[in-house]
């Protein structure tokens, strides 16, 4: 999370911390064998003295050293803590603004998604009462265009019978020109005669 301006100093006392305590340990670890060796001695000056106290003489420096080597892994543990503990800090807590960003953005998106289905959902509803109402729209303009088709072929089947009869009639009446022409032909005729006829009578 810092910079690589931040991170040096704590890598450079790191180091420090590393370094010191095992310089630490050496000069300790001399102490101790130089500890260790005038005990032996002394060790041995009071076996020769007391053959009793020999156990204990030899036990006694390992347990100091051991005590010393645990207060050192202490103290270095202690800084190691003490120089990390302030970056982990650091580090929960922008882990947690990222979390708590991250659970905000993910609450505006599942608010979103919701209007989102809502809408769609709004939307679907709607197409389907459009649907209903073109199909009953459409059923009434079926309806009424097969009513007017019907009631146009009635219109049409009444003047087709209007204009056969009339054909018929205008037939009859042709014939019935032609008959009175043959009619009036024929009173001609007689009429002709008749006056033919007649004429030698006035002469004389």
């Amino acid at each position: 999370m810092s910079s690589s301006g931040t991170t040096s100093p704590l890598v450079a006392k790191d180091d420090e911390i590393l370094e010191n305590p095992i310089g630490e340990e050496e000069e300790s670890l001399e102490r101790n064998s130089t500890e260790e060796n005038d005990s032996g001695d002394e060790a041995a000056s009071a076996s020769a003295v007391n053959p009793s106290t020999n156990d204990a003489a030899q036990i006694v420096p390992l347990l100091q050293n051991l005590l010393l080597n645990n207060d050192i892994q202490r103290e270095r543990l202690t800084g190691l803590f003490q120089l990390y503990a302030p970056a982990a800090v650091d580090t929960n807590a922008n882990v947690n603004t990222e979390e708590d960003e991250q659970t905000a953005r993910e609450a505006a998106l599942s608010s979103q998604v919701h209007f989102l289905e809502q809408s769609v959902q709004m939307l679907e509803e709607e197409v389907e009462n459009q649907k209903k109402l073109n199909a009953q729209r459409g059923s009434w303009c079926e309806d009424r265009v097969l009513s007017l088709l019907s009631s146009q072929t009635a219109r049409e089947a009444a003047l087709s019978s209007q204009v056969h009869f009339l054909e018929q009639s205008v037939q009859m009446l042709e014939e019935e020109v032609e008959n009175q022409k043959k009619l009036n032909a024929q009173l001609e005729e007689q009429i002709k005669r008749l006056t033919t006829s007649s004429d030698p009578e006035r002469q004389d």
